[in-house]
């Protein structure tokens, strides 16, 4: 967000309760994962507008907010991580078809996520994972859901088309010192990106070149 409360001065401001600043201008951004440039961003102008922008009567307000983010990038094969706002099953899914792999934190009442079967089969212990495939036939597009458990009483859930449930090379270390083994999807995603999760932080989507 940036901060903004004169109202008579500028135009789309906005208040989201969530925020650390809730008044102001809403920006969805791409950031460069290396150097931390903003390299795109478009403004919420309000459901009004953004209902007769570009992909949004086919796909629907987040994924085509995702789509025109992206664009510049469609066919060039990179790695994108997104946070929960905008990944989904639908999200990834069109990625995948423009040539954009993504990865990110994934709201799990979102439609084709397979919430119950994950939910069923991840024990409720610090470490425990569960994965399981969504196949969209019509393309060929295979994404990887998987859900894990930092402890007992948080657990993580993630969308991703580049990633898997193997073991990855280093454990999630908590505050206390301890160990956690984690997936190879989790240690891609990073701290970071579960962290903002957690925290309720500020959207962004990052690319990064596979």
């Amino acid at each position: 967000m940036i901060r903004n409360k004169n109202f008579k001065a500028a135009d789309c401001v906005i208040y989201i309760r969530r925020k650390p600043e809730p008044w102001g201008h809403e920006l969805w951004t791409v950031v460069d994962k290396e150097s931390g440039i903003c390299t795109n961003f478009e403004l919420n102008e309000g459901k009004e507008i953004t209902r007769q922008l570009k992909y949004f009567a086919e796909f629907g307000a987040t994924t085509a907010t995702t789509l025109r983010l992206l664009e510049p990038y469609f066919e060039s094969h990179r790695l994108v991580f997104i946070d929960s706002w905008f990944q989904s099953v639908k999200t990834a899914t069109e990625l995948k078809r423009r040539g954009l792999d993504s990865l990110g934190v994934v709201k799990t009442a979102h439609k084709n996520y397979p919430r119950e079967d994950l939910e069923a089969r991840c024990m409720n212990e610090a470490g425990a994972v569960a994965s399981a495939h969504v196949n969209i036939l019509d393309d060929n597009v295979v994404l990887h859901a998987v859900q894990w458990r930092s402890s007992s009483h948080h657990k993580l859930t993630l969308l991703s088309t580049a990633s898997s449930s193997a073991p990855a090379g280093t454990p999630y270390i908590r505050p206390c010192g301890k160990e956690i083994p984690r997936p190879d999807i989790v240690e891609l995603c990073g701290r970071k990106c579960w962290e903002e999760h957690i925290n309720n932080g500020i959207p962004s989507g990052n690319a990064e070149n596979d």
